[in-house]
């Protein structure tokens, strides 16, 4: 998950690890924030996908609570 908006750490080092990772064979999502900055706070919609990709994953209940 990374921020398309994020200026302390470039999206382009997110799709860089992306397509290393791919090229090798690694299983891999890349979820891209296109409102966010470095807090990823600013797509809600996205955090539905993303929590629900890494709960599939790692089979337990990542969502965040209030």
């Amino acid at each position: 998950a990374h921020g398309r908006q994020d200026f302390y750490v470039p999206y382009s080092g997110a799709q860089n690890l992306y397509g290393s990772l791919r090229r090798y064979g690694v299983q891999t999502q890349l979820f891209s924030y296109q409102n966010s900055g470095h807090g990823l706070e600013d797509d809600p919609a996205m955090d539905t996908k993303f929590f629900a990709a890494v709960e599939k994953a790692c089979g337990i209940d990542v969502s965040p609570r209030d």
